[in-house]
């Protein structure tokens, strides 16, 4: 046999598809499948940029290139080159997959803490006791991102004992102020399950299931509904515009809120006191009026009492009384400790009632808050505003050691104030001297809740414990 016989053979045994019967069509080898090209790996979006140039001048765009002292920035379809050293600020804009708390610093020098919803060119997104604005890109110098609620309840975890019982509490207070019930929810039935039958837990985990904003997809909004009372002498809480009414005159000019004026208001305002000396005569400061800020509208307002004007005045935000009173005395322990259902929030509350469900709620939170203020015993207000330390409301939350008019003695009483009485009397006091003096009326037909007086022998005494 040849050798190019023995190789063709050989080549056959080999590889038997390559060889056909005669008069039969020879079959091709398979090609072995094509590995697939690896996706490319997504790319991260350019970074985006600010740049304040100096207090009347800056611009938005991503960054091309960057080093140690230049710095170029794609805006509007141009390059433009910056040198690092000679812009008053570079403000990186971040990208937020979630809302997370931070502070604002805006270019007037004041700051706001918030929560943080979006970073864009055209301006930031934020929200302060769940009402969300935006703040043009113009008025902002710097956005600082604040650790997560999540991120600092995992930090005081670890540095808790498992057993330590009472500072396990205090976090799960700091989770219902910072207005995460849902947290608050989480670790009190864990704790509920470690301490079965522990009273404190119980009234806590009580308090952040009422303060779980109710879901429904197609009922009204959270701000249009309203708190069933669970007492039968509670009575209605606020609307959203008597809330709104007690936010204008309790604004602070010096540390104004967000605020919003229609333009059609300012004119009916200038027509209608067009005869005071206050309001411009001629039509070039008139209009400069109407365009100016709300604020500068607002102390128009005030100077001339135009009081039928003030409802019209839209405060996006809390003035800085009501949030000193939300953050030092509601949310911090008058919810927490005297609004249990044992105390001021259940049907043996006495003469002072509180609203215990949707607590958060802007509307039940004032509601409570009016309470506070047009409560009197025998004659003497709860709030004594020539002397706040003597007030009742915190003479009565001390420790009777501390008090100089002690709680009245009632079964099951524990002093609100009792982890630190004198940091948080402080607070206290800082909140009561940060309420307008002197004390204005806010226009809302509202009586506190109270208890009916009955004879003796009034047969509804027996409803009556």
């Amino acid at each position: 046999m040849s050798v190019s016989l023995q190789l063709l053979l050989a080549l056959a045994i080999a590889y038997p598809q390559a060889a056909s019967p005669e008069g039969a069509p020879a079959q091709a080898v398979p090609e072995p499948a094509a590995t697939p090209a690896p996706e490319p790996l997504p790319q991260p979006a350019p970074a985006r940029v600010c740049v304040i140039v100096d207090p009347n001048r800056w611009f938005t765009g991503t960054i091309v290139s960057e080093d140690a002292f230049t710095l170029v920035v794609l805006s509007e379809g141009k390059e433009i080159e910056v040198a690092k050293g000679r812009v008053l600020r570079i403000e990186r804009l971040r990208e937020l997959p979630k809302p997370q708390p931070g502070v604002i610093s805006l270019r007037d020098g004041s700051i706001l803490q918030c929560t943080i919803h979006a970073d864009e060119f055209e301006g930031v997104t934020y929200s302060i006791a769940g009402v969300r604005n935006v703040l043009p890109r113009d008025e902002v110098f710097a956005v600082t991102l604040l650790p997560s609620v999540e991120d600092r309840l995992a930090q005081w975890k670890k540095s808790i004992a498992p057993g330590d019982l009472s500072r396990l509490l205090q976090v799960c207070h700091w989770l219902l102020q910072e207005d995460r019930p849902d947290l608050a929810l989480a670790e009190l039935e864990t704790l509920l399950a470690a301490h079965p039958g522990e009273r404190s837990v119980q009234e806590l985990l009580s308090l952040a299931r009422h303060s779980l904003p109710a879901a429904s997809d197609d009922g009204p909004a959270e701000s249009e509904r309203r708190a069933e009372p669970n007492n039968p002498y509670l009575g209605r809480v606020l609307t959203p515009d008597e809330v709104n009414l007690i936010r204008v005159f309790e604004v602070d000019l010096a540390d104004p809120p967000r605020l919003s004026i229609d333009p059609s208001t300012v004119r009916e305002l200038l027509s209608h006191y067009a005869s005071s000396k206050l309001v411009p005569s001629n039509d070039a400061d008139r209009q400069r009026l109407i365009e100016a800020d709300p604020v500068e509208v607002l102390r128009l307002m005030f100077a001339l009492r135009a009081r039928e004007f003030y409802s019209r005045v839209k405060v996006v935000t809390e003035p800085t009384s009501l949030r000193l009173f939300n953050r030092s005395v509601y949310s911090r322990w008058l919810i927490p400790n005297c609004a249990t259902s044992n105390c001021h929030g259940g049907m043996d509350a006495g003469d002072f009632l509180l609203h215990t469900e949707r607590v958060n709620a802007a509307e039940v939170r004032t509601t409570n808050l009016l309470t506070v203020l047009r409560k009197s015993f025998d004659g003497v207000p709860l709030i004594d505003w020539g002397s706040p330390h003597e007030s009742l409301l915190l003479q009565y939350a001390l420790p009777r050691h501390l008090a100089r008019t002690p709680h009245p003695a009632v079964k099951g009483w524990t002093p609100a104030l009792g982890r630190d009485p004198e940091r948080m009397a402080t607070e206290t006091e800082i909140w009561i001297r940060s309420m307008y003096q002197p004390r204005p009326d806010y226009m809302v037909d509202w009586d506190p809740p109270a208890r009916p007086v009955l004879a003796p022998d009034d047969p509804a005494n027996a409803e009556v414990r």
